[in-house]
């Protein structure tokens, strides 16, 4: 292991926080990386829905950022219902750390080395615990709450140290980061439909962005269909 990895890896869990990107541009499943990709994946993606879907939505998000989990929370879960549970929609998530990056990394390398199958999951969890982790950076307890969050992944103490050592996984972390800035990614959430970065946050603003793809159901139905069950 490098001198510099050693570091990051020590800057890790002692809450050393590096600005990245901004977080605030505008639940999650189980999903994996898939050997059917559409035109708008790369290689390692991790994605879940229909690989023939006629959209393909690219997330770039940190699990330390609030803006981020509030979407998961809030807007997925019917995201996922009406489009990706429904085949209509691909959904792809990319890893771009922000404040504080470092932690951010660690909880993006437990979700990468956990089983693959269970990386939505995780993330998902990750944005359940956002504050708690947070200020476990900022009283001192980073190690102890990073090594919790390791063990509900199905990473024991061991495996976790082995996972922070992976500098091929971090370094496969840095390109999809790289990529984000080179597709224009300046804040998380950012969302790219077809290939194309949208302004887009509440499930109304996805609806009017896929009714030229497909069909989208009437809000007024769905809350309706909603309070019936």
């Amino acid at each position: 292991m490098t001198d510099s990895f050693k570091t990051f890896m020590t800057a890790a869990l002692m809450g050393t926080a590096m600005t990245l990107a901004a977080c605030g541009g505008g639940s999650g499943g189980e999903g994996s990386s898939s050997s059917e990709r559409t035109q708008y994946e790369v290689e390692g993606d991790h994605a879940i829905g229909n690989a023939d879907a006629k959209v393909t939505v690219v997330e770039y998000a940190s699990v330390t950022c609030a803006h981020c989990a509030t979407w998961h929370k809030t807007v997925w879960p019917q995201m996922r219902k009406d489009y990706v549970d429904t085949g209509k929609v691909r959904f792809v998530y990319r890893e771009f750390p922000t404040s504080p990056v470092r932690l951010a990394e660690t909880g993006f390398m437990i979700a990468r080395c956990a089983d693959e199958d269970k990386y939505f999951a995780n993330i998902a969890l990750q944005y359940e615990r956002q504050e708690a982790l947070i200020n476990s950076a900022r009283n001192g307890t980073a190690k102890q709450a990073y090594t919790e969050l390791a063990r509900t992944a199905g990473l024991s103490e061991d495996e976790f140290e082995t996972c922070l050592a992976n500098e091929a996984e971090y370094e496969a972390m840095q390109d999809v980061i790289k990529g984000g800035f080179e597709r224009g990614v300046q804040a998380t959430p950012t969302f790219i439909v077809n290939g194309e970065i949208k302004k887009v946050y509440k499930i109304e603003d996805f609806d009017e962005v896929f009714a030229p793809f497909i069909d989208v159901p009437t809000r007024e139905a769905a809350d309706a269909d909603a309070a019936e069950e």
